[in-house]
């Protein structure tokens, strides 16, 4: 049975996330954990038609590139504790150009305006109050940053791979069977 290219990437990257349940995130020089994150959120608020969007640009402040990562929002409560929270990841890396390499947020880079979240509200519709951190930076190198809190390196990984697995069946149907029927296979 055919499938649409992007839902079968999609599923066997889900797949594959499984696998990767017991590797190790922590970068081989040492703990996995900074005193400061190597990726800065600026965050603001933006009044929209479904109330309140949080956009950040984001500032690469590492030496390395980086390809993924997680940004979580905890919302608060009146008295400063968490009420509930959200997370969103980012992988960067997924396209390729003619030459192979891989796109990422550049050592020192910043990347502006990206929406995260709408924002819950207080009864009186002002936004909530909210605290932003990162979770989670996948370098370039494959080393990693953060505490994985809410484990969406598993998720990122997966798609990666499902990614990688795909480009590999293309190409050998490719050289198998040539360009129509990689139209075909992307077509379906």
């Amino acid at each position: 049975m055919k499938r649409p290219f992007a839902l079968w990437t999609g599923c066997f990257g889900l797949l594959l996330s499984g696998a990767f349940a017991n590797a190790s995130h922590q970068d081989p020089a040492g703990p996995a954990l900074a005193a400061e994150s190597p990726l800065e959120v600026q965050t603001s608020t933006v009044k929209a038609a479904e109330g309140f969007n949080l956009t950040c640009s984001l500032i690469n402040k590492s030496t390395k590139d980086i390809v993924a990562y997680t940004i979580v929002a905890d919302f608060l409560d009146s008295a400063g504790k968490s009420a509930g929270r959200l997370s969103t990841n980012a992988i960067m890396n997924l396209a390729t150009n003619s030459k192979g390499s891989t796109g990422g947020l550049a050592a020192g880079a910043v990347l502006a305006q990206k929406r995260l979240f709408t924002l819950p509200t207080e009864s009186d519709g002002t936004p909530v109050r909210f605290k932003v951190f990162v979770d989670y930076v996948l370098f370039k190198d494959g080393s990693t940053w953060g505490t994985d809190s809410t484990k969406q390196s598993l998720k990122i990984m997966g798609t990666q791979e499902g990614w990688r697995q795909s480009r590999m069946a293309l190409k050998r149907l490719m050289a198998e069977r040539g360009i129509q029927a990689v139209a075909d296979a992307l077509a379906d």
